[in-house]
């Protein structure tokens, strides 16, 4: 986990959140979120409502290596179906995911107060 740490405060800061990370770690123990992953990767979910309807909120994302977008999108999908859930979102402030959203079925959401892009991918 260690070697996470500094992608998740560069994460935190970015989204102006810097409690981040003891955040995540609280709602794992509380089986609130459920974080998985493989060497370079780690995903955190957390299964949300919005005016009655269930949906995933990919609360982080970080990879020290290359093409953990395609492989753990899938995975994210099915979790997301597994829950009852109808769709994933998560917010960014990388605009290089701009490029690749469409691509990968993303669509984006406005904009926050924060300057945070989100995206959406609907999974029925």
């Amino acid at each position: 986990m260690n070697q996470f740490i500094s992608l998740i405060n560069r994460v935190a800061a970015d989204v102006n959140e810097p409690d981040l990370f003891e955040r995540i770690k609280d709602a794992c123990r509380k089986k609130q979120a459920f974080c998985f992953g493989d060497e370079n990767t780690r995903v955190v979910l957390r299964l949300m409502d919005r005016d009655g309807e269930k949906y995933m909120l990919v609360w982080l994302g970080i990879s020290s290596g290359t093409g953990a977008l395609a492989k753990f999108n899938p995975i994210v999908t099915e979790l997301t179906r597994a829950a009852g859930a109808e769709w994933f979102e998560f917010c960014t402030t990388r605009r290089g995911f701009v490029r690749v959203a469409g691509r990968m079925g993303f669509i984006r959401q406005p904009d926050d107060d924060l300057g945070r892009m989100w995206f959406r991918k609907n999974v029925r």
